[in-house]
């Protein structure tokens, strides 16, 4: 990696710039296994501040560093300044898939598969390791609408005229709200049992 010797040694994006290489190269660090410990890694041309700041122009406040692809390594072509509250949601959300054998995020899944991001959350959810095969086929994302859902923990509320997601936790029905169309009702339990099985 590059000294930097004019004015830039103190700044956020130089900042920003060592702990990139910090923590794919730098195995005492806490966040390393998430990083260089999965074989992330900074592009040569970065190992050059100068090179880095020419690419990604200067850091704005309230910015973070963020690769579009979670996979991919830290490029010019794979980076991007995102606000920092989008990308600390998005790491709190993060779903992990194995697709083609490659473990990887279920957004990452997702664009590669060409489907909605909902419909890999509800496959994922559904059908567990088998759910390759309900989100790439033809009936995916085709739900009942009807008094008997077939959707998993969703009902027809006769009473609101809207569809009620439930969830049981700990033996105990948790309701998760009331929507008016089922696919909303039925994405909103799947992310559920998405996070019961996480924690």
């Amino acid at each position: 990696m590059s000294s930097v010797k004019h004015g830039h040694s103190r700044t956020s994006i130089y900042n920003c710039w060592a702990n990139m290489h910090a923590r794919c190269s730098n195995p005492k660090r806490p966040d390393f296994k998430n990083y260089g410990g999965r074989g992330i890694k900074v592009c040569d041309e970065w190992g050059l501040f100068e090179r880095f700041l020419h690419d990604m122009g200067e850091m704005v406040d309230g910015m973070s560093l963020d690769r579009i692809d979670v996979e991919g390594n830290y490029t010019s072509s794979n980076c991007r300044w995102v606000p920092i509250k989008d990308q600390n949601h998005n790491r709190r959300d993060t779903v992990w898939v194995v697709l083609h054998g490659k473990q990887m995020s279920a957004k990452t899944a997702a664009n590669r598969l060409s489907v909605p991001y909902e419909r890999i959350r509800w496959a994922i959810a559904r059908y567990g390791a088998d759910w390759f095969a309900y989100a790439t086929s033809s009936n995916a994302g085709k739900i009942q609408s009807n008094n008997s859902t077939g959707v998993r923990g969703v009902s027809f509320h006769k009473a609101s005229g809207r569809y009620h997601a439930r969830i049981q936790r700990e033996g105990k029905i948790t309701s998760l709200g009331y929507f008016y169309t089922i696919e909303e009702a039925a994405i909103t339990r799947a992310a559920a049992e998405i996070g019961k099985a996480m924690k």
